[in-house]
């Protein structure tokens, strides 16, 4: 774990704000994107996927309270699940948790909840984030997570259940950008003029 705030110039034991501001400044500075000679591109690309890894590592290790991820088949095999839900591989990630199968641990519960929702199947995750802040009523990430979709059922609708930014509402109708397109394609379909 100590390689992975070294990756990031944090000395071990950094807190979550230090760790996600040192992942920023990194993330800038060596986003491919941002590279103005090609030939260092791979470079950038490598460094990039070392530090995106040691971000998810720490960041995971401080939301769950695990100690790291240690070598076990069961940490390696979250982890390959959410990497396929970062990269939007959403029908893959449910297929291969479904193969897995296990629904008595907290972590399977919040990947399934997360692979549904950012796959489009947004009622259906409730349930599974729902039983995640359940079953480890202390972890922040499922109880955050489990708090957004409680209050998106309640009508107030964030982006994602993850972020703080709240969308538009007026009298009960909610103006996210989703729903203002949804309704402009079926209002062009249905009213010909």
């Amino acid at each position: 774990m100590d390689e992975n705030y070294r990756i990031l110039g944090l000395e071990p034991g950094a807190d979550e704000e230090a760790v996600k501001q040192a992942y920023r400044r990194l993330a800038y500075q060596y986003n491919p994107d941002n590279c103005t000679d090609y030939r260092d591109r791979e470079y950038y690309r490598t460094k990039m996927e070392q530090i995106n890894r040691a971000f998810d590592e720490i960041m995971n290790n401080l939301r769950t309270g695990k100690g790291g991820y240690g070598n076990s088949d069961r940490d390696e095999f979250y982890i390959y699940i959410r990497r396929l839900i970062q990269n939007g591989e959403y029908d893959r990630a449910i297929n291969q948790l479904s193969a897995y199968n296990n629904e008595f641990e907290a972590e399977w519960q919040f990947l399934m909840g997360s692979a549904l929702y950012y796959g489009g199947y947004i009622s259906q995750s409730f349930p599974y984030f729902e039983k995640a802040a359940q079953m480890e009523p202390s972890n922040k990430e499922y109880n955050a997570t489990f708090s957004r979709m409680r209050q998106n059922r309640q009508g107030n609708i964030y982006s994602s259940p993850y972020s703080n930014e709240q969308t538009y509402q007026m009298g009960g109708f909610c103006c996210d950008p989703c729903t203002v397109c949804q309704c402009l394609i079926c209002m062009d379909c249905c009213c010909h003029h």
